[in-house]
């Protein structure tokens, strides 16, 4: 790479992270227009972006920024006031500074910024009317004006009386996650030839040899943790950006919402945390779209005007959850029940359950609504949500009550990296199942199972689990005694799994023993079972698939 592509990355890297600061502080400004701090805030982010792309000779970027801070300036010397279609008019323009940045970076023709440009020239020249409104003839329209009103607000600018110069920050550096991940993949392999030296070690029968072992183990774990922690960031790069979705959302379908986040600095793996927003952003917009009321609607219900949508998280054990609730209408369990049934998806005896429900709403497709909206209604919004959660080795739940709203529940490893699973042999092969979705290890009589439904099931602490023989499963046993058909001469082994508030009993030949794993990303071979989520080398030097539990119980069905 270029030198100067170097540094058109890193500045592309900096300006988004301003960009973003810019935007948290403009929900700030809007809730609380009175706040020094955030226009403060707003304006150096602004004022820096200005000098890094004059500094890149970026004239677009420059010009953009530089009317912006202009007319931050006026609200800075107390000129003029905050209202809402200003903070429209600066998201509107961080959103071209955005693309204005992207563009030129990548050595593109940038966005032209002329008429964005002229009206917040407009809004400066104006007395408290709307940046886009229209306004007569005279000196203080049209292009020439926009061209007069920039170059004055140059000559009166003024810096932030914090932004004197400081020396930079050394105590970060920038990292491309594949570099981490090329390391891990390193110290995955050191770990395997780590694990060979102990078992010729063991021939040797040297003292010394195995105390150099154990300190480079330890040494090699050291290093592991270390790069799992660099890969850890906060949630809020992720959340910061919905203050202003809920926004926009709510603008669109006339309702009134506050968005309340909690568990910010809670800190995920990068590669997950830029794998779960979309999910979330279809949640959210889901949560103002159906669970929110209309204001007068919530008036008659006897609550507020303002509903109130909730993101939560928080760490419980060695998983992250996250949860989207609202305190809206709740789903509508007689319309979505009527129209799976109309699909012929639930018996006309049954009533689902609230993680049913979901099941039935995941589907490819499914919507109740008869109209499309900008927000909702093409039936795929629960769909990517329960895709992508799955394939990250997560699980959904979903929590209802009519009138009260709606909490979805969405459980995920604290990284994709390093997973503590359980090693099982069946009929000669290893497989990893990740800990988190392993309830128990037992082992029963072949009499105890039954029959029913043209399916096996076992009792389970006064419950009914359905069976799942993974040597049929992946076609490589035969079910007879011996351990190539995953049944034991005494009994079966099985290992009882939980997933999305559901539990499944799988059998296996035996237990290897429990191990942290490197998982490693695979292309699944053509006509393979799909229920594989990723492989991981064992001490020998041999590969064992990782389980997708997900998928495990989509196919087969569980017990709720």
């Amino acid at each position: 790479m270029r030198q100067q592509d170097k540094y058109a990355q890193l500045f592309a890297a900096e300006a988004r992270e301003h960009l973003a600061e810019m935007n948290r502080g403009l929900m700030a400004l809007e809730e609380e227009p009175g706040n020094r701090e955030s226009l403060d805030g707003i304006f150096r982010s602004v004022h820096t972006i200005k000098g890094m792309a004059a500094a890149m000779g970026y004239d677009v970027a420059t010009r953009l920024a530089h009317n912006i801070e202009s007319v931050l300036d006026e609200l800075r010397g107390g000129r003029r006031r905050v209202a809402s279609h200003l903070v429209d008019l600066l998201l509107e323009s961080g959103d071209l500074l955005d693309a204005a940045v992207g563009a030129t970076v990548a050595g593109q023709e940038p966005p032209d910024p002329a008429v964005l440009i002229e009206r917040l020239v407009v809004w400066r020249m104006s007395v408290d009317e709307p940046p886009d409104a229209q306004v007569e003839s005279g000196p203080a329209s049209g292009p020439e004006a926009a061209a007069r009103a920039e170059d004055d607000a140059g000559s009166r600018e003024r810096p932030p009386k914090d932004a004197r110069v400081r020396p930079s920050d050394t105590s970060r550096v920038r990292v491309p996650i594949g570099r981490l991940d090329a390391l891990m993949n390193l110290i995955g392999e050191l770990t395997i030839v780590r694990d060979q030296m102990r078992a010729l070690a063991a021939q040797l029968d040297s003292e010394l040899l195995d105390l150099a072992l154990e300190k480079a183990g330890r040494l090699i774990a050291d290093m592991q943790t270390q790069v799992v922690e660099s890969r850890m960031v906060p949630v809020w790069q992720v959340f910061d950006r919905f203050p202003r979705l809920i926004r926009e959302a709510a603008r669109s379908a006339g309702k009134e919402v506050q968005l309340e986040i909690t568990g910010k600095e809670l800190e995920l793996d990068r590669s997950l945390l830029d794998a779960i927003g979309d999910p979330l952003v279809h949640l959210l917009r889901n949560a103002v779209d159906h669970g929110i009321e209309v204001p007068e609607e919530r008036q008659m219900a006897g609550k507020k005007r303002q509903g109130l949508v909730v993101l939560a998280a928080r760490r419980e054990r060695a998983r992250v959850v996250i949860e989207v609730s609202d305190d809206g209408s709740g789903i509508d369990r007689g319309t979505v029940t009527a129209e799976a049934r109309r699909r012929g998806l639930v018996p006309g005896d049954i009533e689902p359950s609230d993680q049913e429900l979901y099941r039935i709403m995941a589907r490819p497709g499914f919507s109740t609504v008869g109209r499309v909206t900008t927000l909702s209604g093409r039936g795929v919004g629960l769909n990517v949500v329960e895709e992508c959660v799955r394939t990250l080795g997560g699980s959904v739940e979903l929590r209802t009550e009519k009138g009260l709203g709606t909490t979805f529940r969405l459980e995920l490893p604290l990284t994709l990296v390093i997973l503590p699973a359980l090693i099982v042999s069946v009929a000669g092969q290893v497989y990893a199942v990740p800990v988190t979705f392993t309830r128990e290890s037992i082992e029963i009589h072949h009499a105890d199972v039954e029959r029913a439904h043209d399916r096996e099931w076992i009792r389970w602490h006064d419950e009914l689990l359905p069976l799942l023989r993974l040597h049929r499963l992946f076609g490589n046993g035969s079910g007879k005694m011996g351990s190539s058909g995953g049944a034991r001469a005494k009994g079966l082994r099985l290992v009882v799994l939980e997933f999305g508030g559901s539990r499944l009993a799988v059998s296996v030949d035996g237990l290897v023993g429990e191990e942290e794993i490197v998982v490693k990303s695979f292309d699944l071979p053509v006509g393979a079972v799909p229920v594989f989520s990723g492989a991981t080398v064992r001490p020998d030097g041999r590969p064992a698939l990782v389980l997708d539990v997900g998928s495990l119980f989509l196919s087969q069905g569980a017990s709720s």
